[in-house]
């Protein structure tokens, strides 16, 4: 409970980062959030714990499969 809470204190901060790296002012607010939080989570360590875990990828090739992945996702917004 403890390290939830210390996670939330700078939750705010770490949305407005997100949110604002990927500003695009062709998407509705809505649509941006979702992709804002899409790629927090495909940067998350757990993602990154799961590819190493489940798909036996080391550090270069999970930052390589998120990377495409976050690729793919902003050339589609567009």
């Amino acid at each position: 409970e403890s390290g939830r809470k210390m996670r939330l204190l700078v939750n705010e901060k770490r949305r407005d980062a997100y949110e604002s790296a990927l500003s695009d002012q062709t998407l509705d607010p809505q649509s941006a959030r979702r992709r804002a939080a899409i790629v927090q989570a495909l940067s998350s360590p757990h993602v990154w714990l799961a590819l190493k875990d489940y798909w036996d990828m080391d550090g270069q090739e999970a930052g390589e499969a998120v990377a495409w992945a976050i690729q793919k996702l902003l050339a589609t917004q567009k």
